[in-house]
């Protein structure tokens, strides 16, 4: 009867441990939905979620901006990404009530260049009784500094030495990553790391 007893414990603490350790309903619809987009199925992906899906960023307030996925829904940043060869990895998944956050380390090219290395993004998706997907919060994961690297160095630079097309690409201080601006952007790090007695990053 003990053994019987100390046997039946132990088999109820690994069915407890194995149901803790297993991804969320939320989660595994996250899963399959960023598995979608991955694999540009965006008619399905977009069935996930709801008509009128929102998303923020930074900080949640307010009724967001529309949210859509396709070719062209994310607008210029895509042409920016690819051409900058963004990469990312999961580092953890944090499970709430209708919505499930993921974080995760993230870098390109653009940061290489500028020795900025990686930063650390929450993504947190908010989901509707039905399991539909009806909204996106884009944020950083941890509330400090994010990394600068050289950042100040080659403002400094281009102010000095090519001002004309720092403002072109970068107006009012900020990057626009539209039409040919990756790739004169690439050309402006590489001719300040060349200055600067750096190695290019091709």
């Amino acid at each position: 009867m003990r053994i019987a007893f100390y046997l039946a414990i132990a088999v109820a603490g690994f069915v407890l441990i194995g149901c803790a350790a297993g991804p969320s309903a939320a989660q595994r619809t996250v899963e399959q939905f960023r598995a979608k987009l991955a694999a540009e199925d965006y008619a399905d992906a977009q069935a996930m979620m709801s008509p009128d899906a929102r998303r923020w960023f930074d900080v949640k307030q307010g009724e967001g901006m529309p949210w859509s996925v396709g070719s062209g829904s994310t607008g210029p940043w895509a042409a920016w990404d690819k051409h900058f060869n963004k990469r990312s990895e999961i580092i953890q998944w944090e499970s709430g009530e209708n919505q499930v956050a993921m974080v995760y380390r993230e870098t390109n090219d653009y940061f290489l260049l500028l020795d900025r290395g990686w930063v650390t993004n929450r993504n947190t998706y908010f989901l509707d009784d039905d399991g539909r997907l009806v909204g996106l919060l884009v944020a950083p994961a941890d509330t400090g500094a994010r990394p600068q690297g050289r950042t100040t160095e080659f403002l400094t630079w281009a102010r000095a030495n090519n001002p004309e097309e720092l403002a072109a690409l970068m107006p009012n201080g900020n990057v626009d990553p539209s039409g040919d601006h990756p790739q004169r952007m690439r050309a402006l790090l590489n001719q300040w790391r060349a200055d600067s007695g750096l190695p290019p990053l091709k």
